[in-house]
């Protein structure tokens, strides 16, 4: 029975176990791991294929100038765990590396910075090339690059390997040039005389004055050629010019008015005493016998000058240099021309003609009625020289007369001519007892012996020893001079100094300014010139000049600016005179044929001006009735010294 049992457990159990389901492996699963770089670095692995559940690990390198930057999955980790169970594809980014460019400035300017290469903001990425451009400020130039950069290039292109750090630098330039291009209605003068005034007019004459708080430009007119096809024979074959004033703006010289009440051909030199003012013509047109003009005086008033005509049209003369002073000793201003013309103020605005006869070109017989008969001690006997000047040389209220004698020694006619002029200087005092004027000093040694005229005297104390020291301008086809007498007392001098001007940088001044242009105390002297203007160094063509005969001018003929230096004579404090040196005084791309200096807070200035080269351009596009229009270019440059 117990057998049975089993028997029948047994049979169960089988039976139960083949009616039960068998157990199922499920199979092996794959999946796929894609791996990626950008540009800038590498991967340790491209993937493959993995069981579900593996754990990649992949690595990102980073190339020389790039850093890694994160994964496409948002992760940033290095190395990046990755757990399969997905297919995926996971991209590696790089960035280049980025270095900062610090730049700073000294002075007044800025920087510019343009991108040439890819970069951002003023940190950039590796190889990033960066232009940088310094920008002065007005009234300043850029002198240079300091820091990781050395050089005066502008702009300069920088690699950006590294952090960088660049500073430009700025000083206050030499030369601050304004110009300002004006549009003149000539109405009925010819346009050519009006032209003649900017191109090549009568610089030694243009006027600087101040009235009101408001600088002006006094321009005397030039006579036209317009209309002679030959050399003229004399001024009645040519139009005067009509004088102009211009009044300096806050953009530069602007045109203020006409001055009708003057019309000449060539004014020569003024003088100024107070507010008054005086001015001759010169003429200088045909022969010399033919040099016929006349005389204005003047008043500053607020703005404009009233100018009165000393001359009449029937009686007229050469005046190449002209004085203010009080010629018989009545405490009234008189004028004087030279040569020896004067004009004696009889009160009343009343001035009496008192001038000479000429018998030759050497000796006079007819004479003012308060000089001396003519003789070797006479202003008469040395010639007709075309500068005098009338000044209290020794402070005793009294004016003197300053006599230059004229022609070079060899031209003189004879010994005692030669020994008593030669260019010599002489010094005529009144003589209160027969109200007439008697020499007082005549020079010993002969002055400079390869120039013909005297074209300008001035007195100053230039040593500031209390004595007023003389100053006189010779002028030639050779070149031209200046002379230092030194005021030994007692109205007696001595010959200091010489300066030779010349033809360097194409520069033939005529006359001169005094002024203190570097405010030391010290009085300086400073060129006008007409006609000069180019620097060879700086230039394309042969001279660097500009050609004032020609109204259009091809801008690749002229020169390619300015430089200023040898119209600045610094006075060393003992009476002689040389050339700025200092610094540089050049302006590119300022072209002005007429120069004119004047002092205006305490920094000198230049005027100028010249008639633009597209001037027949612009007179084209005008209508009919406005062709007699021109446009000069004006220029005001102020000149930063030392």
């Amino acid at each position: 029975m117990k057998k049975l049992f089993c028997l029948i457990t047994f049979i169960s159990f089988i039976c139960c176990t083949s009616d039960s389901p068998q157990e199922v492996v499920p199979p092996t699963l794959n999946y796929t791991l894609t791996i990626k770089s950008e540009e800038g670095g590498s991967v340790s692995s491209t993937g493959g294929s993995y069981e579900s559940g593996k754990v990649v690990t992949i690595t990102a390198t980073a190339n020389p100038e790039y850093v890694f930057s994160g994964w496409s999955n948002g992760s940033t980790d290095n190395p990046l765990s990755v757990t399969m169970n997905s297919n995926q594809t996971i991209t590696a980014s790089f960035d280049k590396v980025t270095y900062t460019l610090s730049t700073s400035t000294e002075g007044e300017g800025s920087i510019t910075e343009t991108l040439v290469s890819s970069g951002r903001s003023t940190d950039y990425n590796s190889g990033s090339v960066v232009r940088l451009t310094a920008v002065p400020s007005n009234g300043w130039i850029f002198i240079g690059w300091t820091g990781d950069y050395v050089g005066e290039d502008n702009p300069i292109d920088i690699d950006v390997s590294e952090s960088i750090s660049i500073s430009a630098s700025f000083e206050i330039s030499n030369l601050e040039v304004r110009e300002t291009q004006l549009s003149i209605d000539c109405h009925t003068l010819d346009n050519m005389s009006v032209q003649s005034s900017f191109n090549y007019g009568s610089v030694a004459a243009i006027l600087h004055y101040n009235s009101g708080g408001e600088d002006y430009m006094f321009i005397p007119g030039t006579g036209s050629f317009n209309d002679v096809n030959n050399s003229p024979n004399s001024s009645s074959d040519v139009q005067p010019g009509r004088g102009y004033t211009l009044k300096l703006g806050a953009q530069g010289w602007e045109f203020y008015q006409y001055n009708n009440e003057i019309k000449s051909w060539n004014i020569r030199n003024h003088d100024k005493s107070e507010d008054f003012i005086v001015i001759g013509d010169g003429n200088e047109i045909g022969p010399q016998s033919n040099w016929k003009g006349k005389m204005w005086y003047g008043q500053i008033t607020s703005g404009p000058i009233n100018w009165n005509e000393l001359d009449t049209d029937n009686d007229l003369g050469n005046y190449h240099g002209v004085s203010i002073g009080d010629i018989n000793n009545d405490n009234r201003l008189d004028f004087f021309g030279s040569p020896l013309t004067f004009f004696i103020n009889e009160g009343g605005n009343q001035y009496r003609r008192a001038t000479h006869t000429r018998l030759n070109s050497e000796v006079y017989n007819l004479h003012p009625d308060n000089f001396n008969d003519p003789t070797p001690n006479s202003p008469f006997y040395c010639g007709d020289a075309l500068e005098y000047q009338i000044e209290d040389l020794n402070g005793d209220g009294i004016d003197e007369i300053i006599f230059s004698s004229n022609g070079k020694v060899e031209d003189f006619r004879d010994d005692l001519f030669k020994q008593t002029c030669g260019n010599k200087l002489d010094i005529f005092k009144f003589n209160s007892e027969n109200g007439k004027y008697d020499i007082a000093w005549r020079s010993d040694s002969v002055g400079d012996d390869l120039v013909e005229n005297t074209t300008k005297i001035r007195v100053f104390d230039v040593n500031n020893d209390g004595i007023l020291d003389i100053l006189r301008n010779w002028e030639s086809l050779s070149g031209n001079a200046i002379e230092t007498w030194i005021g030994k007392g007692n109205l007696e001098y001595e010959l200091h100094s010489t300066y030779r001007g010349g033809t360097d940088y194409n520069m033939e001044y005529r006359e001169f300014e005094l002024m203190d242009v570097n405010n030391d105390g010290l009085i300086d002297i400073v060129l006008t010139t007409n006609g000069v203007l180019g620097f060879g160094e700086m230039t394309d063509d042969s001279n660097g000049i500009i050609y004032s005969d020609r109204v259009y001018i091809d801008p690749n003929d002229i020169s390619k600016g300015i430089k200023l230096n040898n119209m600045i004579l610094i006075n060393d404090g003992g009476g002689t005179f040389q050339p700025y040196n200092t610094k540089e005084l050049i302006a590119i791309n300022a072209h002005p044929e007429v120069f004119h200096p004047f002092m205006k807070d305490g920094s000198l200035h230049f005027y100028g001006s010249f008639m633009s080269f597209d001037y027949w351009h612009l007179r084209n596009e005008m209508s009919d009735e406005n062709t007699n229009t021109i446009f000069p270019i004006i220029y005001d440059i102020k000149v930063n010294l030392d």
